[in-house]
């Protein structure tokens, strides 16, 4: 039962874990996106520039930038390198790449930009091997003293039974 049993902490453990780093990707592209509308709207280009370069400054963004119809607006934080390889994601981990990609509409008059983020998932892929590496050893112990308290209880069934036999002959 342990295999089974550490597939299935492991698999729940995986799943709630990839869920709230895709959802809070996802709630930080949305408030960045209300924040780069709200620049839009008063005029201030400088100001989608600095929240672009918050994105990339707010821990796990690796890539930030704004398509227009006609430009690119990047985070100054972000080389020429960088700027082709945004490739979307819908699930975590889905390219490989170590990075979740992900694009949110901005309204900007009638014109329509899209917000371009990236997260960097090694953080929580190097958490979760930590995670499965502690079940691992939890179901280890377990398994060690399971087997201790079933010897100790195995020699106290026998021990009457040892002494009965004895007593019979």
């Amino acid at each position: 039962l342990m295999p089974a049993l550490f597939i299935a902490l492991a698999t729940v453990i995986d799943r709630s874990t990839m869920s709230a780093f895709v959802d809070d990707a996802r709630i930080e592209g949305r408030i960045l996106g209300d924040g780069i509308e709200n620049a839009l709207q008063s005029g201030d280009s400088g100001a989608v520039e600095q929240l672009l370069d918050s994105a990339m400054l707010s821990g796990h963004g690796v890539y930030a930038a704004v398509q227009f119809q006609d430009r690119l607006v990047t985070s100054s934080m972000m080389t020429s390198e960088d700027v082709p390889r945004f490739e979307e994601d819908f699930d975590f981990d889905e390219h490989g790449d170590n990075t979740y990609y992900m694009s949110v509409p901005v309204s900007h008059g009638d014109e329509f930009a899209i917000l371009r983020l990236g997260f960097d998932e090694l953080p929580t892929q190097q958490n979760l091997r930590a995670v499965r590496h502690k079940i691992i050893l939890i179901l280890a112990v377990y398994s060690a003293l399971a087997l201790v308290a079933t010897g100790y209880m195995a020699s106290l069934v026998v021990r009457p039974l040892k002494w009965l036999g004895r007593a019979s002959h």
